[in-house]
């Protein structure tokens, strides 16, 4: 730039020099001197109006492709040990995360002016003081032939112990192991999977889960579960690991598993045979075979959680405007993963190795770092303040964001809008989804406007909730935007990995995100909140279209018993029966509600026009209403 006004200033000399020489009179030449220091200035002006243009036409030139991969790369590399909250590898991306802010330039946004927010979550389930197995007075020693489950209720219990096939009650395919067993004040020993196999296809697999089989025996009145585990040596199954359930709230009784040769021992007293020829049997008659063993059990429990730190991490961008600059973007992406697996695992025999989470969600991080370098090279320019939030404990349940909602770094009133990115790394077909666009009436119309350079195919659903860093923003009713680039085969797998990422995809959506973002910004009036009708895109797949729907959404963010509500989908049953924000149910029909997967089972046991009476409790108060299920939309 410097050369080119260079260039004009000699241009502009040697006019000048011209005209003095063709004047005579010593006024003509000072009026000549005058005239050539007006066009000096004039020139320095032009040039230096259109440097600006220039620097504030182009600002998505800073997104690329290769840093998007660089960053993808570092943050879903086996040296950070897929990223779970809490743990090394996630607080090795929070660093990584806050020097990118500090390099481009971006304020602290978190607490005590640093880049962080910290906060609680559970690093692991650990053994309490008392934890005891006796199978008629001879103790088995525990982490060797039994461990109990992170899940347990604290205490003791003591009975006969009785046999109960898989665990399962499936009224809908006319099977249920507990038919004519009494197991009330007794301890139920149970088996993995379904009376069909472990095939995840078939079709008693919603039935699978071991904390389901613990809710279905409490609710038969046992005192006690052990489930026995399926691997020959038993510190091989994933019984014996006492890994943490993030899901607050015990099973409302005890729970552990049991080696196979111990359960094989104790059921061949009852003189019928081993268990792979009972689980073979009851496969080939589809009918259960359970009974009581001539067993006395003393059984406790006792586990704990233990808890550790982990951050949002913060940065900030200053708005320029005198009467908006006070008001705030957020612009969000999670940065955690699952670490080695655990219960979030979809691919539950790989536990143990590193679940890298490339897209899910290091796509959306690296996204927030390439839209705050954009951002901050128009940091001038910027009429609302930005704030960039790298948020943890989303896997856990939006923790982070949660906790960001109830504790804001800045005023929360002054927030304009939350715009979301998770898992924006595998476009395809040109296509990206745009979740929240019902959320204020200038979406559709704001996003469609700033595509029209870019052609991407957008996909618009109107919900502002999600199983995402949005969702808590939208239900304390803050216009949201979550851009999504869809599902795929390796979500919540280890073969999540930056190879598979399209960076020439993630560079399109970005360059939507920042232009949307930019609007967002600049707009005279902050976007106006709408509450919409539920229509959410699942992010793990799934559409649940025949199964009853009632449009709560969970707050997992405090550990209590029973499920606490954020809030309810606008025209769901939920709402039409006065369900609210805040309420904690206790009670779906005849099932007591513990924590959230009591209510998922005690829901997917129902089918849609049936009515249910839910327990609530509201302001420290029992309220009981009456819902009319429906058909999920």
């Amino acid at each position: 730039m410097t050369t080119l006004i260079d260039f004009l200033f000699l241009i502009i000399d040697n006019v000048s020099d011209m005209r003095s020489q063709s004047k005579l009179h010593q006024g003509e030449k000072m009026k000549s001197h005058r005239l050539t220091q007006s066009i000096r200035l004039t020139f320095v002006l032009v040039i230096f109006a259109s440097s600006l243009l220039w620097a504030r036409s182009d600002p998505i030139s800073t997104i690329n492709e290769d840093d998007i991969i660089r960053h993808i790369q570092v943050l879903a590399s086996d040296s950070l040990e897929g990223r779970r909250s809490g743990e090394p590898g996630c607080a090795k991306a929070a660093n990584y995360i806050e020097s990118e802010f500090k390099r481009i330039g971006l304020l602290p946004g978190g607490v005590n002016s640093t880049y962080r927010q910290p906060f609680d979550v559970v690093a692991a389930s650990e053994l309490g003081e008392k934890n005891y197995l006796k199978i008629d007075g001879q103790d088995l020693p525990i982490r060797e032939k039994w461990m109990p489950l992170s899940y347990t209720q604290t205490g003791e219990a003591k009975g006969k112990l009785v046999f109960a096939g898989f665990g399962i009650t499936a009224s809908d395919f006319g099977y249920d192991d507990y038919t004519g067993l009494d197991v009330k004040g007794k301890i139920v020993l149970v088996m993995k999977y379904g009376p069909e196999g472990e095939d995840p296809q078939n079709r008693y697999n919603r039935y699978f889960a071991l904390r389901y089989k613990a809710m279905n025996a409490r609710e038969h009145g046992a005192l006690g579960v052990l489930v026995v585990a399926t691997e020959d040596t038993f510190k091989y199954d994933a019984v014996s690991r006492l890994r943490h359930d993030w899901a607050p709230g015990d099973a409302g009784i005890l729970v552990a598993g049991i080696d196979l040769a111990a359960a094989n021992s104790i059921v061949e007293k009852g003189g019928k045979g081993a268990l792979d020829k009972i689980a073979i049997g009851i496969a080939h008659s589809s009918k259960p075979n359970s009974f009581e063993l001539p067993i006395e059990v003393e059984f406790a429990t006792a586990v704990k959680k233990r808890l550790t730190k982990t951050d949002n991490v913060i940065g900030l961008l200053q708005g320029n405007d005198p009467k908006v600059g006070g008001e705030v973007v957020v612009i969000g992406a999670h940065y955690d993963h699952l670490g080695k697996g655990g219960p979030e695992s979809l691919s539950p025999k790989e536990e143990g190795e590193i679940h890298h989470g490339a897209d899910d969600n290091a796509s959306g991080t690296a996204g927030l770092l390439e839209l705050a370098e954009a951002f901050a090279s128009q940091k001038n320019f910027l009429k609302r303040s930005v704030l960039f939030i790298a948020f943890s404990g989303e896997e856990e349940g939006t923790l982070g964001s949660s906790f960001f909602v109830k504790n804001p770094t800045v005023p929360f009133e002054k927030i304009a809008a939350m715009v979301n990115m998770d898992m924006i790394g595998r476009m395809k077909d040109s296509t990206i989804i745009v979740q929240g666009a019902g959320t204020s009436p200038i979406w559709k119309e704001l996003v469609g406007g700033v595509n029209g350079g870019i052609g991407l195919k957008v996909k618009f659903t109107d919900d502002g909730y999600g199983p995402s860093d949005h969702s808590p923003f939208y239900a304390k009713e803050k216009p949201v935007l979550f851009f999504f680039s869809g599902t795929h085969t390796d979500y919540h797998k280890p073969s999540d990995t930056w190879d598979k990422i399209n960076s020439v995809g993630e560079k399109l959506i970005l360059q939507l995100a920042y232009r949307t973002v930019d609007k967002i910004q600049g707009l005279d009036a902050p976007p106006t909140y709408v509450r919409t009708k539920g229509d959410s895109t699942r992010m793990g797949g799934g559409s649940g279209e025949l199964r009853a729907y009632l449009g709560t959404i969970p707050d997992y963010s405090e550990e209590l018993v029973g499920v606490k509500l954020s809030g309810v989908r606008e025209g769901s049953p939920a709402e039409k029966a006065g369900i609210k924000g805040g309420d904690v149910i206790v009670r779906f029909g005849a099932k007591e509600i513990r924590n959230i997967y009591d209510y998922t089972y005690a829901l997917g046991a129902h089918k849609p026009g049936e009515t249910v009476e839910i327990g609530l409790v509201r302001e420290g108060k029992p309220l009981t209403v009456s819902v009319l299920l429906e058909r999920r939309r």
